[in-house]
């Protein structure tokens, strides 16, 4: 790789940490998330911990206020998209998937960020199961029954 394309990676890198308010991390993980989980990894950050993302490669820890906040890591392909859904699922945490702001090898990988699940977010989210909740018990038992029956000719397609 030439002296350019690394500063040009190495721009990417910053212009994404500054946007996102962000500093990597000098004790990078190499490949779990147990500091972004809090907690101290038994395996010393290697495949065989249980906080290892499936796939993961190229990883880096970030920083917001001197606190885990994201793990990005930015593998050359990823096959196991439903498995890291549910892996972040477990967590409770994020995730999202794109080619950009990718600075390993742009062009050959996935830029991969999982973080901790806003706070503002699961209090939106429990708001609006409540509201749901209530405005289903004010149905009648023919209009809930018409509810379950769509919800449920939606679940089988």
């Amino acid at each position: 790789m030439s002296a350019n394309n690394e500063n040009e990676n190495q721009l990417k890198k910053e212009q994404w940490a500054k946007k996102h308010g962000l500093k990597e991390s000098k004790a990078t993980p190499h490949f779990c998330l147990c500091r972004l989980l809090g907690k101290q990894c038994r395996e010393f950050g290697s495949t065989a911990c249980v906080n290892a993302p499936p796939g993961s490669d190229h990883a880096s820890l970030w920083l917001r206020d001197g606190k885990p906040a994201v793990f990005v890591y930015q593998p050359y392909g990823l096959t196991e998209v439903a498995e890291l859904g549910e892996f972040c699922l477990a967590r409770g945490l994020t995730c999202t998937i794109a080619t950009w702001p990718a600075w390993h090898n742009p062009g050959s990988v996935l830029h991969i960020e999982i973080a901790k699940k806003a706070p503002a977010m699961e209090e939106a989210t429990g708001s609006l199961r409540e509201t749901a909740q209530r405005l289903f018990d004010g149905l009648n038992e023919k209009e809930q029954a018409l509810v379950r029956s769509r919800f449920a000719k939606k679940d089988k397609s």
